[in-house]
């Protein structure tokens, strides 16, 4: 997998009694984003694992309580953001839609 001009940013002191998509929208503003009026999918990378095995794509409320219950034991969340065509399939013979990441990315 390929991450082209990638970025970083943390977001301290968040709540998990409040944590909802509107708070991953209201970050997306002030790192100036619209995730209304782009194309933007939001990845959760699951605790103890890596990006090849634990993306998990944020769709619906379901998804922020699974982020919320891991806050119990994790500290740090990790969210990768996909600003339409950023992430890059080193197995170019898989069409995109068949699967975010194929088995031989993340081969070692």
């Amino acid at each position: 997998m390929k991450y082209i001009d990638h970025e970083v940013d943390w977001f301290d002191y968040c709540q998990s009694d409040t944590w909802s998509n509107l708070w991953i929208d209201d970050f997306f503003l002030q790192l100036g984003h619209d995730r209304a009026n782009s194309k933007m999918d939001v990845y959760w990378c699951q605790p103890g694992k890596s990006f090849c095995d634990g993306l998990h794509l944020m769709s619906c409320d379901a998804d922020i309580v699974l982020m919320i219950v891991a806050t119990v034991e994790h500290k740090n969340l990790v969210l990768l953001v996909d600003h339409d065509a950023d992430i890059v399939l080193l197995n170019a013979s898989q069409p995109p839609s068949s699967q975010l990441l194929p088995a031989t990315a993340c081969s070692s």
